[in-house]
């Protein structure tokens, strides 16, 4: 399935619509570029705001969609809304790829049905606020920001890239020319580690919460309701990795660099929470050699078992 979906991207981006007159892409660069966005790793050959059309953004958008849900999880939404129920492979293959102990047809069921809402919902939320929170002007700012459509696009594509850990952006030099504002740090960051943090963790917060605001502690199944030990590695392993690369960037950008302190925290704060993704507020290349360790150290243990984001993983850490 990841060859198909590749193959398949590949053959839209080399189409003449999906790069700008002149700028057409060889078959090597396309095939890079799609494998990249449907494994969520960010890096490009050439920029995905000038060097494709809408279509080939939008290309882009689709594949880093279908590689952050899953093939099997896509797979079994085009089941749903085909009124499809699943076979004993799928449930099987979706109880191995969850890693989580997650078993039988309706369990997987209620995870697949939980990662397609939730991760849609959080997607438009992020988007909305994007479309509110952009400043009038900025540095690096997408050239085709005219309309309110537009406004809406580049919404929509920052939120689903930031969540799905992506880091493919429309923008000239990704969140740099907005690296004093609120917006990579109280919009992205937070999209970010909803998606690295994994599904199961999320689902067993959502239950405990939804719990709570019942007044309930049983499931349906009769077992208490509560925050179980496997989410509770996870956020403690993600807030001690996150410390680790804070402090340790922190550390070498005071001693190595003369920016002002406030923006070196903002800066460590951004990046920390940005192992996972490929997203920057400042040039990777000019950071000192001790918050580059940082990094390789926090991308290498990177996210959560069963999300968007890549590494050993949080539970191994």
């Amino acid at each position: 399935s990841f060859a198909v979906f590749s193959m398949i991207g590949t053959v839209l981006l080399k189409l003449p619509r999906a790069t700008p007159p002149g700028q057409e892409i060889s078959w090597l660069d396309s095939a890079f570029t799609i494998v990249s966005a449907i494994s969520q790793t960010g890096l490009v050959v050439r920029p995905t705001g000038e060097g494709f059309e809408r279509f080939g953004q939008i290309v882009i958008l689709i594949w880093i969609q279908v590689g952050a849900l899953g093939v099997i999880v896509f797979g079994a939404l085009l089941a749903s809304l085909f009124g499809s129920g699943f076979g004993l492979k799928a449930t099987q293959s979706m109880a191995e790829g969850t890693e989580q102990g997650w078993s039988g047809q309706i369990m997987i069921q209620r995870l697949v049905t939980f990662i397609i809402i939730f991760t849609h919902a959080v997607q438009a939320v992020g988007a909305a606020i994007l479309f509110f929170a952009w400043p009038e002007e900025w540095m690096g700012m997408p050239a085709d920001m005219v309309s309110v459509s537009d406004r809406i696009y580049h919404s929509i594509y920052f939120s689903v890239s930031a969540f799905t850990n992506a880091g493919f952006v429309t923008t000239d030099n990704s969140m740099i020319g907005l690296r004093g504002h609120w917006i990579p740090h109280l919009v992205i960051a937070p999209l970010i580690i909803l998606g690295s943090i994994g599904f199961p963790v999320l689902r067993n917060v959502w239950d405990v919460l939804v719990a709570k605001f019942r007044h309930r502690r049983l499931d349906p199944n009769g077992g208490l309701i509560r925050i179980n030990l496997n989410t509770k590695i996870i956020v403690g392993a993600t807030l001690i990795a996150y410390l680790i690369g804070y402090v340790l960037i922190v550390i070498s950008e005071y001693a190595q660099t003369s920016e002002p302190l406030h923006l070196i925290l903002l800066d460590a704060h951004f990046m920390s929470v940005n192992r996972t993704a490929g997203f920057n507020t400042i040039e990777t290349g000019d950071m000192g050699r001790l918050a580059l360790l940082a990094l390789i150290f926090t991308m290498f243990l990177g996210g959560s078992p069963v999300s968007v984001a890549g590494g050993i993983k949080m539970m191994v850490f």
